[in-house]
């Protein structure tokens, strides 16, 4: 499956993120899909402390594309 993650901004939408992708690697992107992924607390002897909260997009390509991380 030509499927891809990307971490990219909070308020990025779904259309910037397909012409970003389509821009940057010369491919086709066939569908996107978000997910925002929250912050985990990170415990220590020092106390307690959160992470951020950031946003994920899956990424799938059309027949025939492919991105090459190499």
């Amino acid at each position: 499956v030509n499927q891809f993650a990307f971490k990219v901004a909070k308020d990025a939408t779904c259309p910037e993120i397909k012409e970003a992708v389509e821009k940057i690697y010369d491919v086709e992107v066939k569908k996107v899909s978000v997910m925002n992924v929250k912050g985990k607390v990170k415990r220590s002897w020092r106390g307690a402390s959160r992470k951020p909260s950031w946003k994920k997009a899956y990424v799938s390509l059309a027949a025939g594309h492919d991105i090459d991380f190499s």
